[in-house]
């Protein structure tokens, strides 16, 4: 080994320092041929071998150390790896990958990403993208993407990667997702890009369009709510027909696991309008209101975004509001402005203030159909329980002609809507000449 010489070496140095010689002359062949000992008298002789002794032992301590450190000097340097002061490094650019496909459709997409690393991409070094599976047995059609034979992509350099995928035959929404790998090894754990395709059924499919439902509501309580689909498939959609909303998980919060829809009839490329009451859980706590199409109980399409729903005990809260009066025009001319005026009474036991408490639109909660959804109490009103409070603000007729729907409750920011709504009062919205 490469420090066995300087074993040798210190074994030598130690027995000289430790005998006191002095080396004075070596042969050719680097033998010793005078050593002069340092012993004045013999009388010191007790005391000098003491001190050979300690001399000794201090340099066989001083060997022993140099031995280590030299082992452990020698085995930091083989730790080091082969590729010193190279690494692989990649960063995702940009990708086109669609959003719907039909069972079994073919479609050309591109991943692009860039060399932030100090190593050279090639097809001899392995390096290659995988594309993951969307479920277990199943497979976009292209699993893994090399480089070309004679394609090096250098640190800075981006690469497109160009490949054909083919979706799943069963419809469901399943994710794409690909990594990045040199030899077997995965560069990064993580997926760098993150996308859903929605393999839509051929017949049926249900783009979410809107929906109108209150995050905070009292128990016990029959909330309004508004969601509206687009049929995107080829086949008109009828409650006859067996076409209606699914309400996810909801047997036990909402007590109702279906609605029809309103109209009669909705052909594709329309739109469904689904406007229905709940019943609300009678134990406070959060709960998940979320929807989707069906035909014949089987879910397709789209989900709506999911409402996390805080279902609190505003009696005990002390929140209760009675209506007093209201005022508004039954006829109106389309975007046309008009007073409108709105009584509620504090009937509970807290107090009303600005930093709290507002008048809110409803039917369907939160709309904007007259283009203002709240009123806000004055900076200096102060509505004791048992006072009154009287809205008087300016509506917006809608653009449509037609019936449309004027109701309005008390809201309080920090537990929502409360007692009772203004009576709801259709208005008879006419053409603008």
């Amino acid at each position: 080994m490469a420090w066995g010489g300087a074993c040798l070496v210190q074994w030598a140095l130690a027995l000289i320092w430790a005998t006191g010689s002095d080396l004075t002359q070596f042969t050719p062949h680097g033998m010793v041929t005078n050593l002069k000992a340092h012993r004045p008298d013999d009388k010191q002789n007790s005391a000098d071998e003491i001190m050979i002794l300690q001399r000794f032992f201090h340099a066989i301590f001083g060997f022993f150390v140099t031995t280590i450190v030299f082992i452990a000097a020698s085995a930091q340097v083989q730790a080091q790896p082969q590729r010193d002061g190279l690494f692989d490094a990649i960063q995702f650019i940009a990708q086109s990958v669609p959003t719907r496909m039909d069972p079994g459709q073919n479609v050309d997409i591109e991943i692009k990403i860039k060399n932030v690393g100090t190593t050279t991409w090639s097809n001899k070094a392995r390096y290659s993208l995988v594309v993951a599976t969307p479920a277990p047995g199943l497979s976009w059609g292209a699993e893994r993407v090399e480089l070309g034979a004679d394609e090096f992509i250098k640190p800075g350099e981006t690469k497109t990667f160009s490949l054909r995928i083919v979706a799943p035959t069963s419809p469901a929404t399943y994710p794409f997702e690909w990594y990045f790998y040199h030899n077997a090894d995965r560069l990064y754990k993580d997926v760098l890009a993150k996308a859903n395709i929605v393999v839509v059924d051929p017949l049926n499919g249900a783009q979410f369009v809107s929906q109108l439902m209150p995050d905070k509501i009292e128990l016990g309580s029959e909330p309004r709510v508004f969601v509206q689909f687009k049929n995107t498939g080829k086949t008109s959609w009828s409650a006859k027909n067996g076409y209606r909303l699914g309400l996810i998980n909801a047997a036990k919060s909402w007590q109702k696991t279906n609605v029809d829809q309103s109209e009669t009839t909705v052909p594709p490329g329309e739109i469904a309008t689904f406007a229905f009451t709940l019943n609300a859980p009678t134990i406070p706590g959060k709960y998940l209101f979320q929807s989707q199409m069906l035909s014949d109980n089987n879910v397709f399409g789209e989900l709506s975004p999911p409402v996390i729903v805080s279902v609190a005990n505003l009696t005990v809260q002390g929140l209760q509001a009675t209506v007093s009066s209201q005022t508004v025009p039954k006829v109106m001319t389309a975007r046309g402005t008009y007073e409108v005026k709105v009584m509620m009474k504090n009937t509970g036991s807290t107090v009303w203030t600005a930093t709290d408490y507002k008048l809110g639109a409803q039917n369907p909660e939160d709309n904007l159909i007259w283009l203002i959804n709240r009123v806000e109490l004055e900076p200096q009103d102060i509505i004791r329980p048992g006072q009154s409070k009287q809205f008087v603000f300016t509506i917006s007729a809608p653009c449509e002609p037609g019936n449309h729907p004027f109701q309005w409750q008390m809201l309080s920011d920090k537990y929502g809507y409360f007692g009772d709504r203004s009576e709801n009062i259709l208005v008879n919205v006419k053409p603008r000449n």
